[in-house]
């Protein structure tokens, strides 16, 4: 009862009769957290005393350091490659459609005799080379998240040997007029009811898309560092930069090919039957890879800005900052 006009707030040195009370001990100096430790203060509150509680340490299991780390499995592999199956059976279908269902072929009319609807197989043949560019890309991701997950080389390689078949597939694609210059230049149906196999069409739609998806794909294996890699990240800019000089400088060249090669930018003439056509010569063939070449080149350049952009400050060495410590 002698401590009712003790206020907690203040010490007891400046209460009243504080010469007479027994001051309270400081309590020991808390030990620092160990690795591996987090430890979080409580709020301030009114009712603690003045000196303080000690703060709470919060154990960090090896699930939360291990969170941000890409997870693969059995399950995942057998989700991802059915994915590729379905979206690879799915492009077969939109190219062989038309020559093998008689309907996907036939001319229909509808609302009357001077209104005629395109046939349904035609409509889909884009949808080949879309489908299969979108089932290499993700072939190419698995391949790559699996290989941050078990820190294989050999999963990373099979990535980019992805986008090197996507690659030649582009790169045949866009010199198929000058390789098989008869296959571009033949009637388009020779018997009747009868619908050849779509190959022109297919090399010409698929010359951008495979393109793109080969030069994205390695670039990403490029980029993206192997997981462990000592003192690096998880991307690497300087990687970027010169992926992304690369491709632009080649888009460049492929723009201007037919400048730097004018003697072998005139085509040869081919006659079949009764008509007479000039084949495509390969400076204006290569000029169709300048337009992915200049899309992903520029893409992976703004990625490796984005990456200095989100990477943290380079620190100083702790030596020469106690050094300048000391100076100060």
């Amino acid at each position: 009862m002698g401590n009712q006009g003790f206020d907690h707030r203040y010490p007891a040195l400046f209460q009243p009769g504080g010469e007479t009370w027994a001051t309270a001990e400081l309590p020991s100096a808390a030990p620092a957290p160990s690795a591996g430790l987090v430890t979080s203060a409580p709020a301030p509150n009114d009712s603690d005393d003045a000196l303080g509680s000690a703060p709470e340490v919060i154990p960090v299991t090896a699930a939360d350091t291990q969170a941000h780390k890409p997870r693969w499995s059995a399950r995942s592999w057998i989700i991802a490659s059915t994915a590729v199956l379905v979206t690879f059976a799915g492009a077969v279908f939109c190219f062989l459609a038309v020559s093998f269902i008689p309907s996907s072929s036939t001319w229909a009319t509808t609302n009357g005799p001077d209104v005629v609807a395109n046939p349904w197989g035609y409509t889909i043949l884009p949808g080949a080379p879309a489908l299969a560019t979108a089932a290499l890309g993700m072939l190419a991701a698995a391949f790559v998240l699996s290989s941050r997950h078990y820190r294989s080389q050999w999963l990373r390689g099979a990535a980019a040997l992805v986008g090197t078949v996507a690659l030649v597939g582009g790169t045949i694609a866009c010199f198929s007029t000058t390789l098989w210059p008869d296959l571009f230049y033949q009637p388009f149906q020779e018997q009747e009811n009868v619908v050849p196999i779509q190959w022109t069409m297919m090399f010409q739609w698929a010359t951008a898309p495979l393109l793109t998806v080969g030069l994205c794909i390695l670039s990403v294996v490029a980029v993206v560092c192997p997981d462990g890699k000592p003192g690096g990240g998880v991307y690497s800019a300087k990687a970027a930069f010169v992926m992304g000089a690369a491709l632009i400088a080649a888009a460049l060249w492929a723009w201007f090919a037919t400048s730097l090669y004018p003697l072998q930018s005139n085509g040869e003439a081919i006659t079949t039957g009764d008509y007479e056509s000039w084949t495509n010569p390969w400076p204006h063939a290569v000029a169709q890879a300048g337009g992915p070449l200049i899309m992903v080149g520029a893409g992976v350049l703004l990625w490796g800005v984005l990456i200095l952009a989100t990477s943290p400050p380079a620190a100083a060495p702790r030596e020469e900052s106690i050094e300048a410590g000391e100076e100060s």
